[in-house]
């Protein structure tokens, strides 16, 4: 760089000639970039009573760069009914479900649920056949298949295909290493 280039350098920068020099320093004594360097000044001028939470603006500087932040609380324990089931909802989900489907048919995952209690809560089912089973939860609990046609119906397929190819690969793997495992005998 030019000394012409560094003048107007310098006279374009918001540093103090004393801020100037602390961050040359950092940066020749710690072998850092010039901005971890003014980052590491700014934490190091700060007062210890003043943290970047400490939810006060500081009494002298109200156009303050810092950012006042409320102080971080713990977190809120859950409620009883914050998105999960009961016990007892959850058997009557299953008394439902089986109700439905019968002896014959078996679960096998969900393929989509909203169990917040900001909005309607359901789960849908997938089944073993490739049909979907929708459960609706409220004061009482409804169950009833979705047409072969929808949407839920068509991802749960693609699921179970991915699932298929999924368990297909990890097989062929094992069959390939055991396959080398004898011919290493």
């Amino acid at each position: 760089m030019t000394t012409a280039t560094m003048e107007v350098k310098k006279a374009e920068s918001a540093w103090t000639p004393e801020q100037e020099a602390r961050i040359a320093q950092l940066m020749e004594t710690e072998g850092i970039s010039r901005p971890a360097a003014v980052r590491k000044m700014k934490a190091g001028n700060k007062p210890a009573s003043q943290s970047k939470y400490s939810g006060v603006a500081p009494k002298n500087d109200r156009h303050s760069k810092v950012p006042v932040k409320p102080a971080k609380t713990a977190p809120k324990p859950k409620e009883a009914g914050d998105c999960h089931l009961s016990d007892a909802k959850q058997e009557e989900i299953t008394k439902a479900v089986r109700r439905l489907i019968g002896s014959k048919a078996a679960v096998e995952g969900i393929v989509r649920s909203s169990l917040n209690p900001k909005w309607n809560l359901y789960i849908w089912y997938g089944l073993d056949n490739g049909k979907v089973v929708s459960v609706n939860i409220g004061k009482e609990v409804t169950a009833k298949f979705k047409e072969d046609d929808s949407w839920a119906v068509k991802e749960w397929k693609r699921i179970q295909a991915r699932r298929l190819c999924r368990e297909e690969k990890a097989k062929a793997k094992l069959d390939k290493e055991g396959k080398a495992a004898k011919s290493a005998k």
